[in-house]
């Protein structure tokens, strides 16, 4: 937090009033306290509470905001207005009556829709509930990129066909919100001079977190005092699946080129050391902006640990944490990539005698009858050949072989015992010899690509299709899916049974879990977050960077998610890492070195 007293940075832009301006907020450098007192600073100038609208990026950011203004100016001034874009820009569209007879779609229904529109484009095909978020996910940043550009086969189609059924409906998604909000400003010039009276001055948080569409709206509405004063940080732009994109801070400039711009440089969150080992990390991008920041204090160095194996790198973390008092675990974190890596740790912390926070309940995945069978596949490929999964996987998909065929065979199952059973069936003959030679491909796979031979190859996913009723089927393909992603980043069949050992464990034991213990938190969750001590582990290729990250683009988003990870800290940071013929060590890591 920042004194009490602001420093000449943030009173310039407290002190600006009339006009765009850029507030370039660097880590730990009090950008909320700044912008609570720019609006303090507005009213004191007789700038009606109502005229200030105030846009983060979340509800529970816009009630914090809310919050710490209220508890600043001492007074009721309730008029000023906090809000997300999304909750701003349906506000603006219900009270202009603009498609009032439109209302919000469900989720559900949003996936209704898609499936008839893939089952009419790709009746042969089936697809999972991770491929329908994806597909989702793509028609929300093309809506909010206005282009239409995806390589997916047929994907303009899919598009169009989902928007016109949205407009048959009389549906609006949670994109429209936006989308209309544009469409009524370019098509009603009264509707936008009403709102661009309405609002005089409009300070915008987390800019760097703005896609095209919100920003063409938000232009639209703050013309033409263009009392616009945003704060933001390209070096923390991590959400480019949604349209995000750093160089948003440049274009800003570009468009408002009569825009004062302010460097918040003090950092008054992390130590010296931290500071400079995120700047060392974060000015290996080229699409940023030049900044040079300073700390107020000195304190210990950054420790960089490998280790030649992955579960020793583990039991010097939990090692570590154990010896630290509980008191300490609340304002310690362990930042890991991905939710799997997230719950499999709390899950070895617990039994390590750990304690962590309650965190949003694990789904047990495992124990669905459709992970039982994906698994018992796998156990009966790579280890004994039990009678039990025999029996469970043999006709999923239908082969046509009886139970009887291995009545007498109580120890393993042998391929030729039941070859001999059939003998002179050589239909049945075929079908033994198909699975057990699938089985035998599955033991010479990684995880992941067992899973999914299973599903495609063996044609898993087909039998389920067959058996299901459509809800079901979508429900089962989403257990698959999260079972398959699971498996993700995993070499050997051991290291994924351990992980899931832990993860059952975790979700068993979550209900005791504390409230008061260690944070066990995504990258990206930890933003906005900060922590004395901060841990952040398994910091390979192939997990940071992630095995999708190919582009440049791509990569420099990894390496700003690892900056977001970094500046957690405020007095202690640990970064430890693999490295042996299985593990690289993260390329990330390398001007630390």
């Amino acid at each position: 937090m920042p004194p009490p007293t602001t420093n000449l940075e943030q009173e310039r832009a407290i002190a600006h009033k009339d006009g765009p301006i850029q507030v370039l907020a660097g880590p730990g450098s009090g950008k909320t306290f700044t912008i609570v007192k720019r609006i303090m600073n507005l009213i004191e100038q007789k700038v009606p509470p109502e005229k200030i609208l105030v846009i983060t990026f979340t509800k529970a950011a816009a009630l914090e905001m809310q919050s710490r203004f209220l508890s600043e100016i001492r007074r009721s001034y309730s008029a000023v207005n906090f809000g997300t874009f999304h909750s701003i820009y349906y506000q603006i569209i219900s009270r202009s009556g603009y498609l009032s007879d439109y209302s919000l779609i469900s989720e559900f229904d949003k996936r209704k829709i898609l499936r008839s529109i893939l089952n009419h484009l790709f009746p042969t095909e089936t697809f999972g509930q991770s491929e329908y978020t994806e597909i989702l996910n793509e028609i929300s940043l093309c809506k909010n990129q206005e282009m239409v550009t995806n390589p997916r086969e047929k994907f303009a189609e899919i598009y169009e066909d989902y928007c016109e059924m949205l407009k048959e409906s009389r549906k609006m998604d949670f994109d429209d919100m936006i989308l209309f909000c544009h469409e009524m400003f370019s098509k009603h010039d009264d509707n936008l001079r009403k709102w661009q009276d309405y609002f005089s001055y409009i300070l915008v948080d987390e800019f760097q977190d703005i896609n095209r569409l919100q920003y063409l709206v938000l232009k639209q509405i703050t013309a033409p005092r263009n009392n616009l004063f945003i704060v933001g940080d390209d070096d923390q732009s991590i959400y480019g699946f949604r349209g995000a994109n750093p160089l948003v801070m440049q274009d800003f400039l570009k468009d408002f080129n009569d825009s004062v711009k302010v460097l918040l440089s003090t950092n008054y969150r992390s130590t010296n050391q931290i500071v400079s080992a995120a700047a060392k990390v974060i000015t290996i991008n080229k699409n940023r902006m030049p900044k040079n920041y300073q700390a107020l204090r000195d304190g210990n160095d950054v420790d960089i640990f490998p280790f030649t194996k992955r579960d020793a790198e583990d039991e010097w973390l939990l090692d570590t944490i154990s010896k630290k008092p509980h008191a300490e675990l609340t304002n310690m974190a362990i930042i890991l990539r991905t939710n799997f890596e997230v719950s499999a740790m709390a899950s070895k912390c617990i039994n390590y005698g750990i304690k962590v926070r309650a965190k949003e309940k694990i789904k047990d995945i495992f124990s669905h009858f459709t992970a039982v069978d994906i698994m018992d596949y796998i156990y009966f490929a790579i280890g004994p050949k039990e009678r039990s999964r025999f029996l469970n996987i043999i006709n999923k998909p239908m082969r046509y072989i009886s139970r009887k065929a291995v009545v007498d065979l109580v120890e393993e199952i042998r391929e030729i015992d039941v070859m001999n059973y059939y003998q002179g069936n050589i239909g049945c003959q075929d079908e033994v010899k198909r699975f057990f030679g699938a089985c035998r491909r599955i033991s010479s796979l990684s995880p992941y690509l067992a899973i999914n031979f299973i599903r495609k190859g063996i044609g898993y996913d087909r039998y389920l299709k067959e058996k299901a009723k459509q809800q079901e089927f979508l429900e089962w393909m989403e257990i698959c899916d999260e079972l398959q992603e699971s498996a993700k980043g995993y070499e050997t069949f051991d290291e994924w049974f351990d992980m899931i050992s832990a993860l059952k464990e975790f979700a068993d034991n979550q209900k005791t879990a504390a409230m008061d213990g260690l944070n066990i938190i995504t990258m990206h969750s930890s933003k906005g977050l900060e922590f004395k001590t901060v841990f952040m582990p398994h910091l390979n290729e192939g997990t940071i960077p992630g095995p999708k990250s190919i582009t440049d683009e791509q990569l420099e988003e990894e390496r700003r998610l690892f900056y977001v990870g970094i500046i957690r800290a405020k007095d202690n940071l640990y970064l430890t890492y693999t490295e042996s013929p299985k593990y690289t060590p993260s390329r990330f890591l390398e001007p630390l070195f």
